[in-house]
């Protein structure tokens, strides 16, 4: 038996998918908020080392993109230092890994800002096409801890992390531009990544090794390069804990306990046996891993280990100051972004609101599709062999209450002057425009994948849910405009989450035409798109293979660019309304919706519903809830 001669408490903290929400302010409608914000966040962490100095901090990645502070200060972060490693530093970060997100501008500029963080970053699964690491595949953080018996102790903590292999197709054009005068990035499944340099480290002497992995948590039988790997990550014999995100979910919490069979113990805060933290996104949650060390003839090893999340909401009072000496490392970046998303653009007699974007047309859908079709006809025209196709345009769900986390989250444009916060409040990504070239089949089929985000609508007398928000995304909600359509949601959907053909016999779109005849399943089209939808080969008809053409222009560049040549006219926008619900399906059916809580949304919903609507109360998020009744 070994004996036991000293024990040490260690606390891991940890933050994801922060996503440039450095401060707490919401740069959309130029005010202060309360509820997230690495700012705050600050406090939180503050709290947790007073607790425990034995205490160490990472990132998980999915930081430099994602707020008007992160995506439209680029220039200033190269030439006077970007606000998020001005405030990381000051904070205190002993190592970080990368996110997909952070190529989203390019592998130079990425390169640049992370010269600026004064603590390591680490990535095992990108390399050159050579099998040179593009980033250091580790590290060993050797650091000094007081034990509760008082001794001062050394340890050598391992560190590496991982990113899903998917960013060379998610970011192809820039990884593409970046290989023209360097070596081809590529990367490697990351399970594999993981199990080899947690192996190497522990060789080397590693006390405890941690896992920054920028991966979700999926049940799916594992496969080589999933995207998210982090539940057979936990099963790694040498990684002692591990921290995830990517999905924005949180763990632990109560929406994991129904996996307690497969390993997840949301009580312990554990993955089989490895504590394991995602907390969340938009530094709303702070990851606590505690950790209880014992010495013996062998050396400190661990014994246990439990996790817990702490959010803003439950930890911080909304009146608690903000530390001065971490605001006053982003305070000139808080002002220049101010001044820039506050510059006019134009005027429009139309307001801007998508509190009812997942069921009906809207003008935040409409001038996107309008300014991407805009764009691509001039795209097309420079064709030398173009063919002469109807040109459609299909435009993402983004600010419908993010992952039914905010109830603020949906753009609310007053009508009136346009600034560029408006611009970036219509679009939130910096994804570039795509045409592709699509059939008439695979544009039904990826309809029906969007269509899926709703329940399945039973003929029963209680109101039920419409939107399926545990495992559908908004994202991947698109609206296509050009076309007539309803959708069906009485059928089941016909595809999985993954977007995988799950009921082939379910036909939720109904009624698909163009110009007022039945679209057929040999008719072409050109459909004006988004990078990310357009090269990832999850809809039916994407893929690289069928694009036409595209511009490396962002579509928030898209829109500014659609509304300058309006010049000084004012700007109408109207919804043409080609889409709806099957009102005739859900006759005698009365469906739940969730969206914004004010008054403001209540008067607009009440305004512009397509549908009979009231609201009937709130939910424990604090949405609105808001009743459909087709009887």
């Amino acid at each position: 038996m070994k004996k036991v001669s000293d024990r040490l408490k260690l606390r891991i903290l940890a933050t994801t998918d922060i996503h440039g929400f450095y401060t707490n302010f919401d740069y959309y409608k130029d005010q202060v908020v309360d509820r997230l914000g690495l700012i705050s966040l600050a406090n939180l962490i503050d709290d947790a080392r007073s607790e425990n100095s034995n205490t160490l901090l990472f990132d998980n990645g999915d930081l430099l993109q994602g707020s008007p502070m992160s995506d439209y200060l680029r220039d200033y972060a190269v030439t006077n230092g970007h606000p998020a490693y001005a405030l990381m530093n000051a904070i205190g970060y002993d190592a970080a890994t990368l996110g997909n997100h952070e190529f989203n501008f390019g592998v130079p500029y990425l390169l640049e800002v992370l010269s600026q963080a004064n603590f390591p970053y680490v990535n095992a699964n990108i390399e050159t096409i050579d099998g040179v690491p593009f980033l250091p595949p580790s590290v060993m953080l050797t650091r000094s801890f007081i034990s509760e018996g008082g001794a001062e102790i050394e340890l050598k903590i391992g560190v590496t992390g991982i990113v899903p292999p998917q960013i060379t197709t998610w970011d192809k054009t820039h990884l593409d531009e970046y290989a023209v005068a360097n070596q081809r990035l590529v990367t490697q499944d990351a399970y594999q990544a993981v199990k080899e340099e947690a192996a190497n480290l522990k060789a080397a002497g590693a006390d405890l090794v941690v896992v920054l992995a920028h991966t979700g948590l999926s049940k799916r039988p594992f496969e080589e390069e999933m995207e998210n790997s982090g539940y057979y990550i936990a099963q790694i014999e040498d990684v002692d804990l591990l921290i995830t995100g990517h999905q924005h979910r949180r763990f632990p919490s109560e929406s994991y306990r129904e996996l307690s069979s497969l390993g997840f113990d949301v009580d312990a805060g554990t993955i089989c046996g490895t504590p394991t933290v995602m907390p969340g996104s938009w530094a709303k949650w702070l990851g606590v891993i505690d950790l209880e060390l014992v010495e013996s003839d062998e050396g400190w090893q661990l014994e246990s280990g439990k996790s817990e999340l702490r959010g803003i909401d439950s930890y911080l009072a909304p009146s608690r100051a903000i530390n001065p000496h971490y605001w006053k490392s982003v305070e000139v970046a808080h002002e220049v972004i101010r001044e820039t998303m506050n510059v006019p653009v134009g005027y429009t007699d139309s307001g801007f609101y998508s509190y009812l974007s997942l069921i009906q047309d809207d003008n935040c859908i409409q001038i996107v599709a309008d300014a991407q079709s805009h764009y691509a006809e001039k795209l097309l025209a420079e064709l030398p062999h173009r063919e002469e196709l109807p040109l459609l345009s299909a435009v993402p769900l983004f600010k419908v209450g993010s992952r039914k986390d905010d109830p603020t989250y949906f753009t609310e444009i007053s009508p009136g002057k346009l600034s560029f916060k408006d611009i970036a409040d219509l679009y939130v990504y910096p994804n570039y425009l795509v045409v592709l070239e699509i059939s008439g089949e695979n544009l039904k089929e990826w309809l029906e994948c969007c269509a899926s985000i709703y329940h399945q609508i039973l003929p029963t007398e209680e109101a039920q849910h419409l939107i399926n928000w545990a495992k559908y995304r908004p994202y991947n909600f698109d609206v296509i405009k050009g076309i007539t359509y309803q959708i069906d949601p009485t059928v089941p959907p016909r595809y999985a989450p993954d977007l995988t053909l799950m009921d082939q016999e379910s036909e939720r779109i109904v009624n698909l035409e163009y110009g007022g005849r039945k679209i057929l399943p040999e008719d072409r089209f050109y459909l004006a798109t988004n990078s990310y939808r357009a090269l990832v080969d999850r809809f039916p008809g994407a893929g690289k293979g069928n694009m036409v053409c595209s511009t490396m222009k962002e579509i928030p560049e898209v829109i500014l660019s659609y509304i300058m040549e309006k010049g000084a006219q004012m700007l109408s926008i109207n919804p043409d309304c080609n889409w709806s619900l099957d009102q005739s399906a859900l006759e005698g059916r009365r469906v739940l919706l969730e969206s914004a809580n004010s008054a403001l949304a209540e008067s607009i919903i009440s305004q512009t519903s397509q549908y009979p609507i009231k609201r009937v109360g709130e939910d424990a998020e604090k949405f609105a809830l808001y009743q459909l009744d087709f009887r």
